[in-house]
């Protein structure tokens, strides 16, 4: 019996330490594409006159909230909102009139997707959460 009370003690006192702030940061690479991830939804899910936002795969996709997790804080979530907003907005009609001023929404969300200022903002984002996480920790 006592030897079973040693054992439990031993495993609670291990499981406590693997709950230690810093071993819950996310690595670097994930929160990165996380983050990343999240502006191209957030830029390829805006309405707009040419996309049908009822589709079932964008109506009932978990990608956004599988980003918030990773992301682990409503501010960089709302970051990443922002931005893929933005780059929306300034999406440009196509210029061929066939298409009737439609916009190429998935091609250029994807091109921004991989472009390298949005690698940079990313970083930027990662280095201020990572000050956000030590300062809570700390």
């Amino acid at each position: 019996m006592d030897k079973l009370i040693i054992i439990c003690i031993v495993l609670f006192l291990a499981g406590c330490h693997s709950l230690k702030p810093e071993n819950t940061i996310i690595e670097k690479d994930q929160w990165i594409i996380a983050y990343k991830n999240a502006v191209f939804i957030s830029c390829i899910s805006q309405s707009d006159h040419n996309v049908d936002v009822s589709l079932p795969v964008i109506k009932h996709d978990i990608s956004a909230s599988i980003c918030f997790d990773v992301l682990g804080d409503k501010d960089f979530s709302a970051s990443a909102d922002s931005v893929g907003r933005f780059f929306h907005t300034q999406i440009p009609p196509s210029p061929i009139l066939d298409f009737g001023g439609g916009k190429a929404i998935i091609n250029e969300c994807l091109a921004y997707y991989k472009n390298n200022l949005l690698d940079s903002i990313a970083h930027n984002e990662y280095k201020k959460f990572r000050k956000k996480r030590k300062a809570m920790y700390n």
